[in-house]
């Protein structure tokens, strides 16, 4: 906060003082009517003012750049880090497009759990039922099972019952015949006992008596017997009825009991399916939340590296495994310094990922091409995670090699070409060449130099001429992957 405020003092004190100096220059200019390239003493004050309002712009320029490390290249790249910011939204958008999916299947993940917890209840009470109606038939299978007990003592009372009826009536038969063949002998006794018919009478009387009485009881007994046949009869349908009925029960149980172990089966499969479900909804929660957060560090604007972002390259070339170390650590070194400017921590390589890069540089004759990325997004990380790229370090431009041309007109001596014009040339020229040392190969740290001749003094040399030109950019010394890319602005003709 301090050095904000010291540096808008300075900036405050330094327009102020190029803003007083302007004003006398202008007022002595006035005073002494100076007049400079042919302009009104007037004019030349207004364009003294002019000249230091455009100094007092400058020099904020230059202390911003030299107060803050990427405060001119913001500025240069004011297009650029509006694609960006562009790009930013459309992906702030499409996280927004995620975010509403996310909670739509939420909601629908959430709907499914509630109906499966719905089918579970349902299939409890099911269960419930079942049992219900299980222990109702197990009772009534009891009782019937008792009844059938108590209807077989009866049966086996009844058949004691008819035995004793049987041997009752044979008894009883036994007499009648005793009694008919009494009968019949007094019957053969009357005619010779005339006298005795009185008698006779009176005794064949209480016979025909005791065989009325005794037919009374034969028919009374086979009426009860045909009265304990019914009744058995009737046990026995009654028998096999209940065996049929306990046969059902048996049945219904089995049902029962089947119906019971699937909707057990049932239930156990559909809690299976609801700890799944919850699994998966927790699984989606998670990663709505970790959208939303990544949702959120992107539309904060402090996403440092982006995914698949090229975060440093450079070449290592080295024969012996302790030389290979050596490099490879400061080479971690100098990415980290770079992550640093950016607000990051330090580049993290784990242990087999620094083995591989010593095996690729040990295995390579030459030197090779290193370059780190970003394997995500990573907002302002502690420690910066890489992806590893490791090439051979070969040539992609050989020397002499004429990268571009391109024909121009210098214009005439009475209408020359104006300088903006050439120079806005000479930048197309070099970004073609730029261009082309990027399809060949060249890293895309790497810039091309330029160092016999600059870009202005070449364009003061080509303001000397007229007429067309052919210009073009030559390859001076051998280009490898890793850089450096030297190059040379010429006049082919």
């Amino acid at each position: 906060m301090t050095y904000l405020i010291g540096l808008i003092l300075v900036l405050l004190l330094l327009a102020g003082v190029i803003a007083w100096a302007g004003d006398r220059l202008g007022t002595w200019a006035g005073r002494n009517r100076v007049s400079i390239l042919g302009a009104r003493p007037k004019r030349t004050g207004q364009l003294i003012g002019i000249l230091a309002g455009l100094l007092i712009m400058i020099s904020t320029i230059g202390v911003l750049a030299l107060a803050f490390e990427n405060a001119a290249q913001t500025i240069l790249n004011a297009q650029a880090t509006a694609r960006e910011l562009s790009r930013l939204q459309d992906q702030e958008r499409d996280l927004s497009r995620q975010v509403d999916r996310l909670a739509g299947e939420l909601d629908t993940l959430e709907g499914e759990l509630t109906r499966a917890r719905e089918t579970i209840n349902n299939a409890e009470q099911a269960r419930d039922e079942a049992l219900a109606s299980r222990d109702a038939a197990a009772q009534e299978r009891d009782a019937l099972q008792a009844d059938a007990a108590a209807l077989a003592g009866e049966l086996d009372a009844l058949q004691t019952e008819l035995g004793r009826v049987q041997g009752e009536f044979e008894r009883v038969q036994g007499e009648l015949e005793a009694a008919s063949a009494a009968r019949d002998s007094a019957l053969s006794e009357r005619d010779a006992a005339i006298s005795e018919v009185g008698v006779a009478r009176e005794q064949v009387n209480q016979l025909q008596g005791i065989i009325d009485v005794l037919e009374q009881e034969s028919q009374a007994l086979s009426d009860e017997a045909e009265s304990l046949r019914a009744a058995n009869a009737e046990l026995a349908a009654s028998n096999e009825q209940l065996g049929q009925r306990n046969a059902r029960l048996e049945n219904l149980n089995a049902t029962l009991e089947g119906r019971i172990e699937d909707a057990s089966a049932r239930a156990a499969a559909l809690q299976g399916q609801v700890e799944d479900l919850t699994g998966q909804l927790e699984q989606q929660s998670r990663r709505l939340r970790d959208v939303q957060a990544e949702f959120e560090r992107a539309s904060s604007g402090d996403v440092t590296f982006e995914t698949g972002e090229l975060i440093y390259s450079g070449s290592i070339d080295a024969d012996t495994l302790p030389d290979a170390q050596l490099q490879l650590s400061e080479f971690v070194q100098q990415a980290s310094e770079l992550t640093a400017r950016r607000g990051a921590g330090a580049v993290a390589l784990r242990p087999d990922q620094q083995a591989i890069l010593v095996d690729a540089v040990l295995q390579t004759p030459g030197s090779d091409l290193i370059r780190f990325l970003s394997p995500n997004n990573q907002f302002s990380p502690v420690e910066v995670e890489v992806v590893i790229e490791a090439f051979e370090n070969e040539i992609v431009v050989e020397q002499g090699r004429l990268l571009v041309a391109r024909n121009i007109h210098l214009g005439t001596a009475d209408q020359p070409v104006s300088q903006s014009d050439l120079r806005g040339t000479i930048s197309a020229l070099k970004g073609d060449a730029l261009r082309t040392l990027r399809r060949e190969g060249l890293d895309e740290f790497q810039l091309p130099r330029y160092p016999t001749l600059t870009e202005e003094g070449f364009a003061s040399l080509l303001l000397r001429r007229t007429g067309p030109v052919h210009l073009g950019i030559v390859v001076l010394e051998d280009v490898y992957r890793s850089g450096p890319a030297r190059l040379e602005l010429t006049v082919l003709d």
